[in-house]
């Protein structure tokens, strides 16, 4: 999950967004945006709600890598 939520940051960054921003976008406030990113353990629903926030999907989002040998 940790990979994922570091993904959202990435790309939060990426667009030049703050947390702040993440409120008008996502439906929450600063403050639970923060606790998401930092140490979430978001529903689907709002793993989905900041995805769309960030002009993504979760999917889309997900870096999968090769598992190590």
């Amino acid at each position: 999950m940790n990979s994922l939520l570091h993904q959202f940051k990435l790309r939060r960054l990426f667009l030049g967004l703050k947390q702040g921003d993440m409120m008008l976008r996502v439906g929450v406030s600063r403050q639970q945006y923060q606790r998401l990113e930092s140490k979430g353990n978001p529903r689907l629903n709002t793993l989905e709600l900041v995805a769309n926030g960030l002009n993504g999907e979760v999917l889309s989002l997900i870096h999968i890598s090769e598992p190590t040998r």
